[in-house]
């Protein structure tokens, strides 16, 4: 039976009725238009309230390969629970033919992408953005379109056509078709509230109806360890990582940042980062240090010229962080160009991305802390004569006694001085790096 209302939509109208010339009114009961309801007593229509089972479900797709041009049109449910709550994830496959898509929530259309292998693509505010193969256009820009309309039915996990039909007219600007299909792009849509509890997805397909579409639940984003912004490659690799943003991924996991991600300043994906430089080495692949976006996309990712690493002192154990223009490894044992760490040799122990306070100049001639000799002082504070051993420079093994009160001056390889019986009251220092010749 057809229902009439005396306002231009559900949510606006006060009555419903089933004569056009509105003077029946409907039976009493639930009304919705699929996004709202509404209850209906003695001719008068209640509150509205938002309908959380209306639409499809989200982590669902709603794909279409059946060679039919159209306006396709669906409704998610994105839930307004506890919990639904973070960036709504729609993943779109246009396959080959121009497709048009936005997507609209709270009121706000939705219309850019990022693909895996173009990048950031977007329209004009409202429209639909086109996406596909720029061979298989049909002259979407020169030729307006009358398009059946078919729309999602929950319980077919079909499109179906409603018998109408919609006039579509592509400006140039809306399209950004590419010489090779664009992949699945993907779209973030922030959802910071519990309601609106659905979305709105519209695509118009004016050459064939062949796409693959997915529409994930409210997820938080995956945080993400850099830098604030710079303006040049060369500043950004004077910053620290100490800030954390989040990202989506297009074509890197979530951990490892990839080309074409998305970056954003909070959780869930309402502001995109500023453009320009960003100082990621702990989450970039390979030896990449930084990375660029714009739109909030990653473009390009660099090394830095001088790279930083966290060295360990092999007499001592201590720890600082150093920058090389010298390619590194884990490992390796290296100098710096300090005067007052001269003779001193540091193994290479991670890259890290903390503000270094010193400069390695060579690679050392070692395998490792152990082949390193340096003038260590025994200090016995105790009234006590302690005996203990070490390996020198030549590499063999000696022993060693301390009188009560004295200190010893020893040559020895790194960490290998011991003191039998470990007394409290015997200590053991870094000298010199240098042994005396």
């Amino acid at each position: 039976m057809p229902y009439y209302l005396d306002g231009p939509t559900l949510s606006q109208a006060t009555s419903i009725y089933t004569d056009d010339a509105l003077t029946i009114c409907a039976p009493d009961g639930v009304y919705s238009d699929g996004s709202i309801t509404r209850v209906l007593t003695e001719c008068v229509l209640g509150p509205a309230k938002l309908c959380p089972s209306c639409g499809e479900k989200c982590d669902s797709e709603l794909n279409f390969y059946d060679n039919e041009t159209g306006v396709f049109r669906s409704t998610i449910a994105v839930g307004n629970a506890p919990g639904d709550i973070g960036a709504i994830i729609i993943r779109f496959d246009p396959t080959n033919y121009p497709q048009g898509f936005k997507a609209v929530y709270d009121g706000i259309t939705y219309n850019s992408f990022s693909s895996p292998f173009y990048g950031y693509l977007t329209a004009p505010t409202g429209l639909p953005i086109y996406l596909g193969d720029q061979s298989k256009n049909c002259g979407i820009t020169t030729t307006s379109f009358l398009l059946d309309n078919y729309n999602w039915n929950i319980f077919t996990n079909a499109y179906e056509t409603d018998g109408t039909n919609s006039f579509i007219s592509v400006l140039p600007s809306q399209v950004n078709l590419t010489v090779t299909p664009p992949g699945t792009c993907v779209m973030v849509i922030p959802k910071v509230n519990y309601n609106p509890s659905s979305l709105d997805i519209t695509i118009e397909a004016p050459c064939d109806g062949q796409f693959g579409l997915y529409v994930s639940c409210p997820t938080t984003l995956f945080p993400t360890q850099t830098s604030q912004v710079a303006i040049t490659p060369t500043n950004v690799c004077e910053l620290q990582d100490n800030l954390t943003y989040y990202n989506y991924p297009v074509n890197g996991t979530g951990t490892t940042l990839g080309l074409f991600d998305w970056v954003f300043l909070d959780p869930y994906g309402e502001s995109v980062v500023t453009d320009g430089y960003y100082y990621a080495p702990t989450m970039l692949p390979g030896s990449y240090d930084w990375f660029l976006t714009q739109n909030g996309v990653i473009i390009q990712m660099g090394e830095c010229a001088s790279k930083r690493y966290l060295i360990r002192r092999c007499a001592t154990g201590e720890d600082f962080v150093a920058t090389s223009s010298i390619p590194l490894t884990v490992g390796d044992i290296v100098t710096v160009s300090e005067v007052g760490y001269f003779g001193c040799v540091f193994n290479v122990i991670s890259e890290t991305g903390g503000v270094p306070v010193l400069t390695v100049d060579t690679i050392a001639p070692y395998e490792s802390c152990s082949d390193v000799c340096s003038l260590y002082t025994v200090n016995n504070m105790t009234a006590s004569t302690h005996s203990g051993a070490y390996i020198d420079c030549a590499g063999v093994s000696q022993t060693f006694t301390i009188d009560p009160y004295t200190i010893d001056y020893i040559c020895a390889k790194s960490e290998s001085i011991t003191i039998n019986t470990s007394p409290s009251g015997v200590t053991v220092e870094i000298n010199d790096c240098n042994c005396p010749s």
